[in-house]
């Protein structure tokens, strides 16, 4: 089975990435990163977002959906 990962921001690093993704409570296998020219994007399994607000810009978080 595939899954739909969607657009949640981009990042300094992918530590930062990755600490803002556990922060709001998704699981290893929820997001996954990607390096860009400009740093690193994350992404979240469409399935795993929620209607919460995740508008949050700690740990160096640039950009975002919601």
């Amino acid at each position: 089975m595939s899954y739909q990962f969607d657009d949640a921001g981009s990042f300094e690093s992918k530590d930062d990435a990755i600490k803002w993704a556990r922060r709001n409570g998704y699981r290893d296998f929820d997001f996954r990163t990607r390096d860009t020219s400009r740093g690193v994007n994350l992404e979240l399994r469409r399935d795993a977002k929620d209607d919460g607000k995740r508008d949050d810009y700690l740990d160096g978080r640039r950009t975002g959906f919601f």
